[in-house]
């Protein structure tokens, strides 16, 4: 997954994902042609997604 950290979230919103476990995306690193690498793009890799997911199971419900 990655997402971008929308520039009016401030510094917040970068702790914030970083918080979740998630890594930033090198400067350096292409994204898309469409928009240049700001430093603001946040990533999960395997371990830490699969950390992530866990950490939200109690708000899962069995539909049956």
């Amino acid at each position: 997954m990655l997402l971008h950290a929308d520039p009016q979230g401030g510094d917040n919103l970068l702790g914030w994902y970083k918080k979740l476990g998630m890594s930033a995306v090198p400067r350096e690193a292409h994204i898309s042609r469409a928009r240049k690498n700001d430093g603001r793009y946040f990533y999960f890799n395997e371990i830490d997604a699969l950390l992530f997911s866990k950490s939200n199971d109690k708000y899962r419900t069995l539909v049956e």
